[in-house]
């Protein structure tokens, strides 16, 4: 039976024995398991090398837990949607609520140079408005850069 590297508990499901972490340790710093890589298999574009570090940034923040505040950590995203209702922004002091997080982001460090790139997984779907602070800006193919 595998166990959580982090608290000791038995794991069991394959979610849990992917992340080597039970749910409860997994939620408190943000563990998800690791979706296939996005980057395409090609050198790095400043010193053609083929070895990568692969990681999903996580933001940190804190929630209040009793008489506390408690550390939380989530993977990035480009962009949030935000739980409520009609009104809710000035209905009063609860902290803001992510209901669902859009462009995961992944970054690449050259294992040579150490050189990083920023990926964001299912951009089509990233919901483009001035109130997640998106929008889409297109380039014609006119100019040097074709």
């Amino acid at each position: 039976m595998e166990t959580c590297k982090l608290c000791g508990v038995d794991v069991s499901t394959d979610e849990e024995v992917t992340m080597q972490a039970c749910r409860m340790c997994a939620d408190k710093i943000g563990l998800r398991p690791m979706p296939p890589p996005i980057r395409p298999a090609r050198p790095c574009a400043r010193c053609n090398g083929m070895k990568f570090v692969r990681a999903i940034p996580r933001e940190h923040s804190t929630v209040l837990r009793g008489d506390g505040n408690a550390q939380v950590s989530a993977p990035m995203f480009l962009t949030h949607v935000a739980k409520g209702f009609r009104g809710w922004v000035f209905s009063g002091v609860e902290p803001l609520e992510i209901e669902r997080g859009y462009g995961m982001l992944e970054v690449y460090a050259c294992w040579r140079c150490g050189a990083v790139e920023w990926y964001a997984r299912d951009v089509q779907q990233i919901p483009i408005h001035p109130h997640f602070m998106t929008d889409v800006v297109e380039y014609d193919g006119e100019g040097p850069y074709r």
